[in-house]
């Protein structure tokens, strides 16, 4: 719905500020490479920018977000005048989008799915929930009432101020994620509040008898889940509050802020809107999660005993990929404590003794090689504005030696004889699955990507005749599936559901295939017996039956 025109290189610098879609914290001022040939297309309501290559995924973006107008509209408040900028970049292989208000309306989409990650994994299309979660701020965070916000605006401009130019960006992170977290599942049918992630992030704060007051649930901190908090408290504390005071209100409780003469008064925009205030109602929601709690349990037996865990590894607030050596005598994983760089760790399991292979770009993804190495994917530059996943190969003395530059791969998986490597190779808004020769680096294209189809956590089975994964379909079919190992077609679809179906791994002898699903509402380990001849499983079972999420 527009004309494409060649843009300059000036034109194409929206800086990103603040908002992002996955972790609510601050990225640099180089949202883009300014180098790309740059295109943009208008519709009534958007400019949509994007690189020379991203034609269809642009054109799609156009027609989700006048949807998104469309359903914002008659719904919350009105959306501002003028247009919209909205840019999709292609430039890195992190998942993440925001919004800005200043210093005018903008969405940033970095064009690489999220099919891997828990947080927004459950989505019928992730440019439609990502679209319509940024959009949902940008209603939100320039709304103002106040005629004193106006003059303001009109006199001196839209500058990076919050009251009185941006009443709603004075208050906390809680309710400015929240609303957009809620609105991203209302419309969307999937989104965070319909899957299970944060359920589990709040239900398992009740549980350890951690659950936030409204002054703590926007910080960011060391503390698990540190900044998703915002996210986590704020989305499903706007489902209980709207579920008892009606949809309607949330509107309405927006105008209030931005009717204020005096800023920072939630509780007073709460009463105006719901006729009780923020912090009465947040005591009612922690009372009724732990009076829920019973129900819960009752829900948990049908399934049989409860799974109480081991505790492995401390001190991650993510701590993540756990994996075996070949040997079974070490477990590797990433750890992320908040407070320092991102490091893949090895602990004895016959011991006591945990030793760092050394400090990661952002939480990386391995796999073994033998007993001694793991092939390992992190994020690096490529040139001064583009960040790629490549592969690395670590030893246990923390030596590190580079395998390929610029081949945007992830989530490698070596076969056992040490010599191939399945992974995950991103670009132009999708991706899809390649092998790589661990010695050269030299990548072959297994299953080509496609527009709609999207992959995640391959892994090749011991005698390396099949490939289990997870693939995603529209619908938020997030399933696993097995694939052969040479040609890549799929001959078995393990799942079928609407349920997040992630990291796969297969037994020792390659009879049982193993993975994480939260088909029951909550996230345990399921297994599956494998026919060896023809790679097709057997009714998958729950073999775990945990109280907050494996």
């Amino acid at each position: 719905g527009g004309r494409s025109i060649t843009r300059s290189r000036a034109a194409a610098r929206l800086l990103p500020v603040a908002l992002a879609l996955l972790f609510g914290r601050p990225v640099p001022a180089s949202g883009q490479a300014p180098d790309e040939r740059w295109r943009t297309m208008e519709t009534e309501h958007f400019r949509v920018t994007y690189p020379e290559g991203l034609e269809e995924l642009a054109g799609r973006a156009a027609l989700r977000a006048e949807e998104s107008w469309a359903r914002l509209e008659g719904h919350f408040v009105e959306p501002p005048p003028g247009t919209i900028d909205l840019l999709l970049t292609d430039h890195t292989d992190q998942p993440n989008g925001f919004a800005q208000v200043t210093p005018s309306n903008r969405i940033t989409i970095f064009a690489r799915p999220p099919v891997d990650f828990l947080t927004i994994g459950h989505h019928d299309e992730w440019l439609e929930l990502v679209i319509l979660h940024e959009l949902a701020h940008i209603l939100h965070l320039d709304h103002v009432d106040n005629p004193v916000g106006g003059v303001a605006r009109a006199v001196f401009g839209r500058g990076q101020y919050d009251f009185p130019f941006f009443p709603e960006r004075a208050t906390p992170l809680w309710p400015i994620e929240g609303i957009a977290t809620w609105y991203e599942s209302r419309f969307t049918g999937a989104g965070r509040v319909r899957g299970t992630i944060l359920e589990a992030q709040v239900r398992t704060a009740v549980l350890e008898g951690r659950f936030e007051s409204v002054d703590q649930a926007s910080g960011d901190s060391p503390l698990w889940p540190g900044s998703n908090r915002s996210y986590a408290y704020g989305a499903m504390f706007f489902d209980f509050l709207l579920d008892r005071h009606g949809e309607e209100k949330l509107a309405a409780f927006v105008e209030a802020i931005g009717d204020q003469w005096i800023p920072y008064r939630i509780d007073s925009a709460a009463r105006d809107a719901f006729g009780v205030s923020v912090s009465e109602e947040w005591e009612a929601w922690g009372d009724s999660l732990r009076v829920g709690l019973a129900d819960f349990e009752r829900e948990l037996a049908r399934h049989g005993p409860v799974t109480e865990a081991e505790r492995l590894t401390t001190e991650a607030r993510w701590g993540l990929h756990p994996t075996p050596s070949p040997d079974g005598r070490r477990l590797a994983y990433t750890r992320a404590d908040g407070r320092s760089d991102s490091q893949i760790l090895v602990r004895d399991l016959e011991g006591e003794e945990i030793r760092s292979l050394g400090r990661t770009n952002g939480i990386a993804t391995f796999g073994w090689i033998d007993d001694e190495h793991l092939l390992v994917s992190q994020l690096e530059l490529s040139g001064p504005y583009r960040t790629y996943g490549d592969l690395y190969v670590f030893d246990l003395e923390g030596r590190q030696r580079r395998l390929t530059r610029g081949a945007r791969l992830g989530q490698p998986h070596v076969d056992a004889e040490g010599v191939r490597a399945v992974a995950v190779q991103q670009g132009e808004g999708t991706n899809g699955l390649v092998v790589v020769d661990v010695s050269s680096g030299e990548v072959r294209t297994l299953v080509a990507p496609r527009p709609d189809v999207h992959w995640a956590f391959p892994r090749w089975s011991p005698d390396r005749r099949w490939i289990a994964a997870t693939r995603w379909t529209p619908g938020a079919w997030h399933d696993l599936v097995v694939l052969d190992g040479e040609t890549g077609a799929v001959v078995h679809r393990v799942t079928e559901d609407r349920a997040l179906d992630l990291g796969a791994a297969w037994s020792a002898d390659g009879r049982w295939l193993v993975w994480a699903s939260d088909r029951s509402g909550v996230a345990n380990v399921l297994g599956a017996a494998v026919d060896g001849s023809t790679g097709r499983t057997s009714e998958p079972r729950m073999l775990t039956n945990v109280r907050t999420a494996a």
